[in-house]
């Protein structure tokens, strides 16, 4: 999807990434460009305060003012990137809604810390990889959303 379909780029400092899109717009244009994007088809777009808390990123100095998501499959662009790169957008992409089943991973582990033949029926979140992992290594864990409790089936 274009987003100078629906906006002048000119009214934003900058935008980055897809699917999840941060949107930095110029002073004084926040309530006009955000009723713009609001009208994209397949991007759900959201003020900070009011974004998904399963995204984590409420918190963060380093997250925009006004954020696009896109659905599952979509993507953002520009005109000119599309032209500049045709083979950018060709790809897979990973920033979707983490409770997406394409956006699950595989996983597997081996080793004495854990069950035998063991398999699992539920999701494991990426996030609480970290905490698996300090625990095995008797490391303290930083801050962090994950959590031990969602891995602990794994482990004897």
């Amino acid at each position: 999807m274009y987003l100078d379909d629906y906006i002048d780029l000119n009214n934003l400092e900058r935008s980055w990434g897809s699917p999840n899109s941060m949107f930095y717009i110029k002073d004084g244009l926040e309530d006009e460009v955000l009723a713009q994007l609001q009208q994209m088809e397949h991007v759900s777009v959201y003020k900070k305060e009011d974004f998904p808390a399963q995204y984590h990123y409420y918190n963060s100095d380093r997250i925009a003012n006004v954020i696009g998501v896109c659905d599952e499959g979509w993507t953002l662009t520009s005109h000119a990137l599309a032209m500049e790169r045709p083979t950018y957008l060709s790809g897979g992409a990973h920033g979707y809604i983490p409770d997406l089943l394409s956006m699950t991973a595989t996983f597997v582990a081996n080793g004495r810390s854990f069950k035998k033949g063991f398999e699992s029926t539920s999701t494991v979140r990426n996030l609480d990889v970290y905490s698996l992992l300090t625990h095995l290594l008797g490391l303290p864990a930083a801050p962090n959303n994950g959590t031990l409790d969602n891995m602990k089936q794994f482990l004897v």
